[in-house]
């Protein structure tokens, strides 16, 4: 009996909502980076937006592991009631359906606005590197004037050069 217990609906929607909650502190730190990100382009920061990507690298891999643990649990409810969808829980009258959608609509928002906060800093990336790109060019055309109108020293070759005694 405790093992049909543990097997049950319940049980798999209570480890969802768990797994759902650990992912929702993991995205707001992830919101968290995302704005510092926002800070460090407009600052031009390549140190600090390096390190600020590498951080959020590490708590991307640790989102990648609670979707992959969500999946085999998810799986695993809708055998046991045999649906195929979030949205048919209700039909299901499931204890914890509600807020396990609630979570969810939850992580969505947030997802949405880390979305919003990636797109306005890769425009600013894109500005940023087109003003470096730019800068770059005027020292390169820059260089190629200095170049022409500097006396360059004469490379005569050694043979030219008449060793009669």
């Amino acid at each position: 009996m405790t093992a049909n217990l543990n097997n049950s609906p319940e049980k798999y929607i209570e480890r969802l909502i768990d797994i759902l909650k650990k992912k929702h502190v993991l995205l707001r730190s992830i919101l968290s980076l995302t704005q510092a990100q926002s800070s460090q382009i407009n600052e031009d920061s390549i140190e600090e937006l390096q390190k600020l990507i590498d951080e959020k690298q590490h708590v991307i891999d640790d989102i990648n592991k609670l979707d992959e643990e969500f999946s085999v649990y998810f799986v695993r409810l809708k055998t046991t009631l045999k649906i195929n969808s979030l949205d048919e829980l209700n039909a299901a009258e499931v204890e914890g359906t509600r807020h396990l959608k609630e979570i969810t609509a939850g992580i969505i928002n947030l997802i949405t606005e880390i979305s919003e906060i990636e797109k306005t800093n890769d425009d600013k990336s894109k500005e940023v590197l087109g003003k470096l790109g730019g800068e770059i060019k005027k020292i390169n055309q820059g260089l190629k004037v200095n170049s022409t109108y500097s006396p360059r020293p004469a490379n005569t070759a050694s043979y030219f050069i008449d060793k009669k005694k």
